[in-house]
């Protein structure tokens, strides 16, 4: 009987959840998630303030700097960075930039991966239609001396949902089997 309480009591054990994380680890990853959080909120009001100079200085300027979007490398440094976006400064283009839904996950005291859903409405100045993207954005977060920044990113568009089948009214759908 000794055996099986003993047996009983190690299977308890085993079947208990990850424990907690220390305290002084929760603060650490609730300081991380907080610091990220408004990285990705002044990268979204940077936008969408025309603030092209705040923006550019989101971004690490570092060898492993790189910006996907839509599955193409959009910038491979950062000086790709500082030229796309002093074009889009000339061009008078603004971001309207709308972020919901981010999550962090600190991976260490200086570094974290991040996901948030982004809606952007570009403007033109020089009459070009805005342009309206839906989009998930994700990627790792460095603390530099200077700050959080932005180490990778990808930006995917959200496809729209596919229609619903159309029926015509005055016809019942068909089912495979009443196909002729």
């Amino acid at each position: 009987m000794r055996v099986v309480a003993i047996a009983a009591a190690l299977l308890l054990l085993a079947c208990q959840a990850k424990p907690a994380a220390a305290p002084d680890q929760q603060a650490a990853d609730a300081a991380v998630t907080t610091s990220v959080t408004a990285l990705i909120v002044s990268w979204a009001k940077a936008g969408s303030d025309g603030d092209w100079d705040a923006l550019v200085n989101l971004y690490a300027d570092n060898d492993d700097f790189v910006w996907v979007e839509r599955g193409q490398i959009r910038y491979a440094n950062h000086a790709a960075v500082v030229s796309g976006l002093e074009g889009a400064k000339a061009a008078g283009s603004r971001v309207e930039t709308h972020v919901s839904d981010i999550v962090v996950t600190p991976l260490a005291s200086d570094t974290a991966s991040f996901r948030a859903h982004v809606v952007f409405k570009l403007d033109y100045e020089n009459g070009a239609p805005p342009v309206d993207v839906d989009a998930i954005v994700t990627g790792v977060a460095v603390d530099y001396d200077t700050g959080w920044k932005l180490l990778q990113g990808h930006l995917e568009q959200q496809q729209p949902a596919a229609p619903a089948p159309v029926v015509d009214a005055q016809s019942p759908a068909q089912s495979p089997a009443q196909t002729p």
